[in-house]
């Protein structure tokens, strides 16, 4: 290999490993996002969830539209929602048997919460079965991330990749650093 080559494959390297860091994993398991698009949801908020450079994710409001929760309701729901959607629940490990039974639980247990709620959080009868069906899609497709502890070994490949493209680019061991 050509020391121009090398300098491009250590190039790569190196942007490789700077991407596959602590940031990266964190950006996976962080629910902040997911969790704001369900607020917006209930607020009934129209505008665009952006992040910045430093990986915070913020909400530009363009107009606004009907919301489907008094502002009650939407604290009471998204505390709820904090306790499915959160960086220590996305690293269980689940078969499916208790998949389904968490989800099915959730689901009755939310329903059940937002019906005898609904008039004091100001949910319309006809808004019901849309929060649950919209929140329960978010549910179901996160905690999906559980079966078979699928997700933690994702990390396990991030971080064997993070380590590979380390070791590539020292030169060898020297114990006396000459």
């Amino acid at each position: 290999m050509s020391e121009t080559e090398e300098q491009k494959t250590n190039a790569i390297t190196s942007y490789n490993t700077h991407n596959i860091d602590s940031s990266t994993i964190k950006m996976r398991i962080d629910p902040s996002n997911m969790l704001d698009k369900v607020k917006i949801f209930l607020r009934g908020w129209e505008g665009v969830v952006t992040t910045d450079e430093n990986g915070n994710t913020y909400f530009e409001k363009v107009e606004e539209g009907i919301p489907l929760a008094n502002e009650r309701g939407v604290q009471a729901i998204m505390r709820r929602l904090h306790m499915v959607f959160n960086t220590q629940v996305v690293q269980g490990n689940l078969n499916e048997d208790q998949y389904e039974y968490l989800v099915s639980y959730i689901h009755q247990s939310l329903a059940d919460n937002i019906m005898d709620n609904r008039a004091e959080w100001g949910i319309g009868i006809t808004d019901y079965e849309e929060i649950i069906d919209s929140i329960m899609v978010a549910v179901r497709c996160y905690l999906s991330r559980l079966l078979h502890d699928k997700e933690r070994d994702s990390y396990a490949h991030t971080i064997k990749s993070l380590e590979s493209n380390t070791l590539q680019n020292k030169k060898g061991f020297n114990l006396f650093n000459n």
